[in-house]
């Protein structure tokens, strides 16, 4: 049997894509959303966010999908080299923040927008942990601007772990991503 890499784009999207439970568990494996902060339920949304203005640039993302409280996921794998893939993680997070508000609206009613994006090339070179989360804050004091904009990137290169030293279920899903060829091995 031919499995296709879920480092492929639209291996990727097939499964996770059309599956929002395991999208929900995968989610649910990081940190952010441990214990009581676990994600409920989740939607999948259209990926399209078709241009507001001719000149705009057309944005169309491997998955969208929203939970019980409006809060917004973007979902990305980037098999290929990107040397600019930060200001494009960072586009599609404004696009998607931008227009989670209806016009009229006080800006208390924006959600926040979480984006993870698998990447299957080394982006960061500083440093060695697979897991990098930005959020915006102070420059010297750290204090958050707000809590809105959240962005993760998942270098899968980095991710050195093997199947017997797995010791959580993001370390799972990681390993699941990178080497699901390899888990076929293992099933009897």
């Amino acid at each position: 049997m031919k499995l296709f890499r879920l480092t492929i784009d639209f291996a990727f999207k097939a499964v996770f894509g059309k599956n929002p439970d395991l999208l929900m568990g995968m989610l649910n494996s990081f940190p952010q959303f441990q214990g009581t902060k676990q994600i409920k339920s989740l939607t999948i949304l259209n990926p399209e966010m078709p241009k507001e203005l001719i000149e705009e640039k057309l944005s169309i993302l491997d998955i969208k999908a929203e939970d019980l409280e409006n809060n917004q996921f973007i979902i990305e794998m980037q098999a290929f080299p990107q040397s600019e893939f930060p200001k494009r993680a960072l586009y599609y997070w404004a696009k998607s923040y931008s227009r989670n508000l209806g016009k009229g609206y006080d800006y208390s009613k924006l959600k926040k927008v979480y984006s993870f994006n698998f990447i299957n090339f080394i982006l960061f070179k500083e440093t060695t942990e697979y897991l990098s989360t930005f959020e915006l804050q102070e420059k010297t004091h750290k204090t958050r601007l707000t809590d809105d904009l959240e962005i993760n990137i998942i270098e899968l290169p980095k991710f050195l772990i093997e199947f017997g030293q797995i010791k959580n279920n993001l370390e799972y899903w990681i390993y699941l991503l990178k080497e699901v060829q390899k888990m076929m091995l293992l099933i009897p």
